[in-house]
């Protein structure tokens, strides 16, 4: 299956995996910019097979452009893509949640119980929203202009 041709999303098309093979060179926790940006190089670099990515989200976010969908220059749905269409051809997506880290082991538990081995972690699992964290903040936002480029709920 082919994806169309754009910015946002290549000419080839990409399925996840939820079973991992069970070791890779490279595992990146994060499917964000981050993330991708360091898949991509490294996986092009060492070929396919060798770096896999542990993202459990479907959609890619480009937060940036959320900025522009609060002054109204674009709409919400130019914000976000199918991970499928975002991640290397030569990385392994493994589409769910890292659990747990064993540095000593150099392995990954996933979500459902199974590991992942590496030589090489890179952790890039982004932010978590804590509006809690400012005082006042959960009973302000998204009311009186009160608004987060970090979240498109506000």
């Amino acid at each position: 299956m082919l994806a169309a041709r754009s910015v946002f999303r290549p000419c080839w098309a990409r399925f996840a995996s939820t079973a991992a093979s069970s070791s890779y060179k490279i595992v990146v926790i994060g499917g964000g910019a981050g993330g991708l940006a360091v898949s991509s190089t490294l996986s092009e670099k060492l070929g396919a097979g060798e770096v896999a990515v542990i993202e459990p989200a479907t959609r890619h976010y480009q937060q940036p452009l959320f900025t522009f969908v609060g002054g109204g220059l674009k709409s919400f749905n130019d914000t976000h893509r199918p991970m499928a269409d975002v991640i290397s051809p030569k990385a392994e997506w493994i589409n769910q949640a890292a659990a747990q880290v064993d540095p000593a082991a150099n392995t990954v538990t996933l979500a459902d119980g199974s590991t992942v081995a590496y030589d090489y972690l890179v952790v890039a699992a982004g932010i978590e929203l804590n509006f809690a964290g400012v005082k006042g903040l959960e009973a302000a936002i998204g009311k009186n202009g009160v608004a987060s480029n970090y979240s498109p709920q506000y």
